[in-house]
């Protein structure tokens, strides 16, 4: 094996661009790629579970659920978005790259955030002939897991195509 396939690339003039915009524009992108395989997964197992539905009917939910579930993440995620861009920067500008652990390492606080712009943005869908009783506000561990894994799901869909790109300091001057 050549070991073609680990080398490192190193960031042309011409690539500067695209890298900053992947950075700024790469989270959004990421939870919606994941929100939309947490939503297709949920109705495929639907669809297993209640075969006798119509078929026009998983495919109108197919296509709207996803964005609808993005809308609501990208409210959850706005605080996250921003501080997630500003790290992947600073990362860039001090190392020349995006290392997965410095991503890792900021998922908590992200979680933290994104449970907090979960609880206080996104509005209650709750209609009122529903017999649940009502959400709760609060963090609980549960809550905070889920935000987490969520964050860290983000991280490495945001790290992978950044894995091998390295920014030279000193052509950046």
């Amino acid at each position: 094996m050549s070991g073609a396939w680990f080398r490192r690339i190193f960031a042309t003039p011409g690539m500067r661009p695209v890298l900053m915009l992947w950075i700024v524009i790469g989270p959004p992108a990421v939870t919606f790629i994941v929100g939309a395989i947490y939503w297709l997964c949920i109705l495929v197992r639907d669809y297993a579970r209640n075969p006798g539905r119509p078929l026009y009917e998983v495919v109108g939910t197919a296509l709207l659920l996803p964005i609808v579930g993005f809308v609501i993440a990208s409210v959850a995620q706005i605080f996250a978005y921003i501080i997630f861009s500003l790290c992947a920067v600073a990362l860039v500008v001090y190392l020349g790259r995006v290392p997965l652990i410095g991503l890792l390492l900021l998922t908590p606080f992200l979680g933290l955030l994104t449970w907090y712009g979960y609880d206080h943005f996104v509005p209650d869908f709750r209609l009122m002939t529903d017999p649940s009783p009502p959400y709760e506000h609060g963090l609980t561990l549960e809550r905070f897991l889920k935000a987490w894994g969520f964050e860290a799901l983000i991280a490495l869909g945001y790290w992978w195509p950044l894995r091998r790109v390295r920014v030279s300091i000193g052509a950046a001057a």
